[in-house]
């Protein structure tokens, strides 16, 4: 039987390392999670002496951003996320280059998202150990390494090398979430993380735009220059406009991978708030991977330039995602979620009965876009929130389950597409829509991660 004891006792206030350290018999047991995950949750016996360590080193974490910094970090996250589309518009020119198929050339885009995938399961976890400074500096550095040698490329299989160490190194992103959201206060959370938000977006429409305006005019070698340069100086803005941000765990490599097992294992709200993720993302995958199939046929006929012209409707999404923030500081992530949910809900009922007009089409997308974006906003500000000591394994629990979700939409999209046509595609959205916002309102409480322990008698988090 687990021994657990209470106690309670006061202290003098001069600093929070010595007051952890002098106090530690005083904290109550309550989570036996402590040492598996490395938080700061409530520990005994010999995790008192690490919860002092992980406290002396938050204790000298800033907890504010300036605007000039936001401003910083999402034209950082722009620029890193549009490294993985500038390849998509140049495969006919690549192709042509190295003489391989066009079928070849794809591999090269699917190594891309492997890399990423690989970079998110390897440096995700690593950034609540190391200080993100020089772990994002580092991480500019090898991108843009990459993304030189991918402007040099002398042959098919070199590039895809490139790509993949590329889509590895270019995690920025997804390691600048998190720590925005750590340094952001309580009132600016949600905001703070939707101006992220609006740069991850721009990075995917702009991408492609730049990468296919560039190459035709200068070349596809000169969009890797070009984005190698953007990647330097990036690492410069982080070294002059980012304070130093030490990590708070002390486990092992190994350590803070098993960690991220016994995060989503023994916390409801981490399960809850990825399967949101993961159901939203799916919704909107639904959409768009049988939107070429629905505009192919009669009354359009488009082909895949028309189709792809549909896209740039989601730039609506990257502006609304700040007020999305916003609005989630203010009337809470669940009120936010379930709202932008809604409003996805009824651009499929839209969609599913004016599909065929194009204007009504046009505004279904934009309805679908700015709610399931919005809702993300919210839902991830809200999971980051609950613990800031462990941003980068909840992050990888979340963005594991995002991109499961929504390889799970385009899959059974294209299902139903081909069994049961639009109408299909549009109530199968309308499903998992509808799941999101069941498991949102399954806990009639705020969800929160049993992360707490109390000193001195004052709970804290």
């Amino acid at each position: 039987m687990h021994n657990r004891s209470s106690f309670h006792c006061s202290t003098s206030g001069r600093g929070l390392t010595r007051k952890v350290s002098q106090i530690a018999p005083c904290i109550t047991i309550r989570n036996r999670a402590a040492e598996q995950t490395g938080l700061p949750l409530e520990a005994e016996g010999a995790g008192l002496a690490w919860l002092a360590a992980t406290y002396r080193k938050s204790n000298s974490t800033p907890t504010s951003l300036n605007a000039r910094t936001v401003v910083l970090m999402s034209l950082a996250c722009l620029a890193a996320v549009a490294n993985l589309y500038y390849l998509q518009p140049l495969l006919p020119s690549l192709a042509h280059s190295f003489q391989v198929s066009e079928a070849s050339m794809g591999g090269v885009v699917t190594l891309t998202q492997l890399g990423y995938a690989a970079g998110m399961a390897v440096f995700l976890p690593l950034s609540d150990r190391w200080e993100r400074r020089r772990m994002l500096i580092a991480l500019e550095l090898l991108t843009a390494m990459a993304l030189c040698s991918a402007a040099v490329s002398p042959s098919y299989r070199w590039l895809a090398a490139s790509s993949l160490f590329a889509g590895a190194f270019t995690v920025i992103a997804q390691i600048s979430i998190p720590l925005a959201s750590q340094l952001s206060r309580p009132e600016e959370r949600g905001s703070v993380v939707g101006k992220l938000y609006t740069g991850i977006l721009l990075g995917v429409l702009l991408g492609r735009t730049f990468s296919g305006f560039t190459a035709r005019y200068l070349g596809w070698r000169f969009v890797y220059w070009a984005a190698a340069a953007m990647a330097l100086a990036a690492a410069l803005g982080w070294w002059q406009g980012l304070p130093q941000t030490p990590g708070h765990s002390e486990l092992s490599y190994s350590g803070l991978l098993r960690s991220i097992w016994e995060l989503f294992r023994t916390q409801p709200a981490v399960r809850r708030s990825t399967l949101i993720g993961a159901m939203l993302f799916g919704s909107l995958n639904v959409f768009w991977t049988t939107l070429a199939f629905f505009v192919a046929r009669a009354p359009y006929h488009y082909g895949p330039r028309g189709a792809g012209l549909f896209g740039l409707l989601g730039a609506t999404s990257a502006f609304v995602a700040p007020l999305a923030g916003r609005m989630a500081d203010r009337r809470g992530s669940r009120f936010v979620i379930a709202v932008m949910s809604g409003l996805s809900a009824l651009a499929f009922g839209w969609l599913l009965l004016t599909g065929k007009n194009l204007w009504a089409l046009m505004l279904g997308i934009i309805g679908l876009d700015v709610g399931v974006q919005g809702a993300q906003v919210a839902n991830q500000s809200h999971i980051l929130a609950q613990a800031p000591h462990a941003g980068g394994r909840v992050n990888t629990v979340y963005m594991v389950g995002y991109f499961g979700g929504g390889a799970l939409g385009s899959g059974l999209g294209a299902w139903a597409w081909s069994r049961f046509g639009w109408s299909g595609v549009c109530s199968l959205g309308l499903l998992m829509l509808g799941v999101a916002v069941i498991t949102q309102l399954s806990d009639p409480r705020p969800s929160r991660m049993d992360f707490r322990f109390e000193i001195a008698g004052r709970r804290e988090r």
